[in-house]
């Protein structure tokens, strides 16, 4: 199966994989202009766990990046401000050195085993180094810097992690893991109560719920996963099998941040369960918010168009993204010859992107499906109250 970026990145995270090199060395590189980018500086102790907003440039170009820090694993995502598509970021803290760190980069639409690298240095609320291409043949400035403008939010993190052994106290025993990363905000308190009690909704999947303590609905999460262990340990071994060959569950759950400014917020819900059998599930879940007026905001809410006018529009940027004709069959792809819409979607300041999990359109193997598409293709369904916050005209 082909899982997203983000939730192979999580879940090697969260095991704790290490899978390239964390320290950024004591030397210098330089771009392809010939420019020196320091990257000597042992740099300022960042804390493991954290949430940053961060603007600046990266090769000169305008960029956005949203970095959570989980217990030392870094997990983010940027885009390029004139471009809008999600890159992902992934690392590790460097034990040593924790002012420095580099990130893997990759997007969805990368099938390449290598990947851009940005080597970073943080101090005094700013990040600066170099990007590196897969190759390491080009580099470039990064300079960014830590920044809530009106209209966005700052958030704290919260990481609940628990491992249980199927046999305690025995070194091989299979164990379960489970984990939930969380934010929790942090700005005045009239919009920090509602917004909790979203994220408990999300977390928890009751869209009743009115409870706003986030910890608490994680903690139980992870406990009601415990106890459904517990009772699979004792019906296996009750029906006679070895317990040592399996058991190896995981319950994953991450929440990050894509969206952050103009009173918007734009949440992703990665999530990964592993309980025995062939295979894992895991996906992307999109929790878009429009905080100044406490609404959850659905698609239909910044689209005046129905389904019967988005559909073929959705359509045609999947077929770009795969280099299809308008005639070219779907099918070695799609279970059907045609995309439907969906309401899992997030935007970006240039468009909205749509995920399809797997089995919904598109076999397992297949993993997740992902679309962006542009708001030039949507000008005239984009609702003018959407427009005139985010500044489309």
């Amino acid at each position: 199966m082909k899982l997203s970026n983000r939730i192979i990145s999580f879940i090697a995270a969260l095991i704790t994989v290490s899978i390239f090199s964390l320290s950024c060395g004591n030397n210098k590189s330089s771009n392809t202009n010939g420019t020196s980018i320091p990257t000597e500086s042992a740099g300022e102790n960042l804390s493991l766990d954290f949430y940053k907003r961060l603007e600046g440039t990266i090769a000169n170009q305008p960029v956005v990046m949203h970095l959570h820090c989980y217990k030392g694993e870094l997990q983010g995502t940027y885009y390029y401000v004139k471009q809008g598509k999600l890159i992902t970021l992934t690392g590790t803290l460097d034990s040593l050195h924790p002012g420095n760190f580099r990130l893997k980069e990759y997007s969805d639409e990368n099938e390449s085993d290598n990947y851009p690298a940005l080597d970073c240095v943080y101090e005094s609320g700013q990040i600066k180094g170099s990007w590196r291409s897969a190759d390491g043949k080009k580099s470039y400035l990064i300079e960014l810097k830590e920044i809530y403008p009106q209209g966005s939010m700052k958030f704290s993190v919260l990481s609940l992690r628990q491992e249980i052994q199927a046999i305690p106290g025995v070194d091989s025993s299979p164990v379960a893991t489970v984990n939930k990363s969380l934010i929790i905000p942090e700005n005045d308190r009239a919009a920090n109560e509602w917004l909790s009690v979203q994220i408990v909704k999300i977390i928890n999947g009751d869209t009743l719920s009115k409870s706003n303590d986030i910890a608490d609905a994680g903690k139980k999460l992870n406990a009601v996963f415990a106890k459904g262990y517990e009772a699979d340990l004792k019906e296996a071994k009750a029906d006679g099998f070895d317990i040592s060959e399996r058991f190896g569950y995981d319950d994953l759950l991450q929440l990050s941040i894509l969206y952050n400014e103009n009173d918007f917020l734009v949440i992703d819900n990665s999530f990964y369960s592993y309980t025995g059998g062939a295979h894992g599930f895991g996906g992307d879940s999109y929790y878009c918010f429009d905080v100044q007026h406490k609404k959850k905001l659905g698609i239909y809410d910044i689209l005046s168009a129905d389904s019967a006018q988005l559909q073929p529009i959705v359509e045609a940027a999947f077929r770009r993204d795969r280099h299809l004709g308008p005639t070219d069959s779907l099918n070695e792809i799609l279970f059907e010859n045609h995309l439907a819409t969906t309401d899992n979607f997030y935007f970006t300041p240039t468009g909205i992107g749509f995920t399809y999990l797997p089995y919904e359109v598109a076999s397992y193997a297949d993993g997740s499906i992902f679309v962006f598409v542009p708001y030039s293709d949507l000008r005239k369904y984009i609702q003018p109250w959407f427009a005139e916050r985010l500044k489309l005209n």
